[in-house]
């Protein structure tokens, strides 16, 4: 059993990473997980600091950030106590989605750009987190 769904069947809020240095993506991931505990790293060397620090049910990571270092450093220095949440690649970049999944092969590549710009991010999300609770209930309307 996933962290996401021992949590949500105890009634807690998700908490939530989102690695992204674009403001509207971090906006609209901040819509979606209005009611639970989120933290939003816009940097690698952020992420890797979240990561060491505190345990996360769900991990938003993108792969090209502004930084020298991209989300596969990431990806690659997750520690221990996060190896357990759902990891969902939202990067545009297809090499780089490859490259993430090659080190995280149970993460979930999802086009955030696709759903953004065909509003299908709700429904998209509502599938992949089949596990959870009542997803109205953590899904912006639109």
């Amino acid at each position: 059993m996933k962290n996401a769904d021992k949590n949500h069947a105890r009634g807690r809020p998700l908490r939530v990473l989102v690695v992204e240095d674009d403001k509207e993506r971090i906006e609209a991931l901040l819509g979606i997980y209005m009611y639970h505990d989120i933290a939003v790293a816009e940097s690698a060397q952020d992420a890797n600091e979240f990561l060491s620090q505190y345990q996360f049910d769900v991990v938003h990571l993108d792969y090209d950030l502004n930084s020298t270092l991209t989300g596969a450093d990431v990806a690659a220095s997750i520690p221990e106590q996060n190896k357990s949440a759902v990891i969902i690649i939202h990067s545009d970049n297809p090499s780089g989605v490859d490259c993430i999944k090659a080190l995280l092969p149970d993460a979930y590549p999802i086009s955030i750009s696709e759903f953004l710009s065909k509003n299908e991010f709700s429904s998209r999300l509502k599938a992949l987190y089949h596990f959870l609770y009542d997803i109205q209930y953590i899904i912006a309307p639109t």
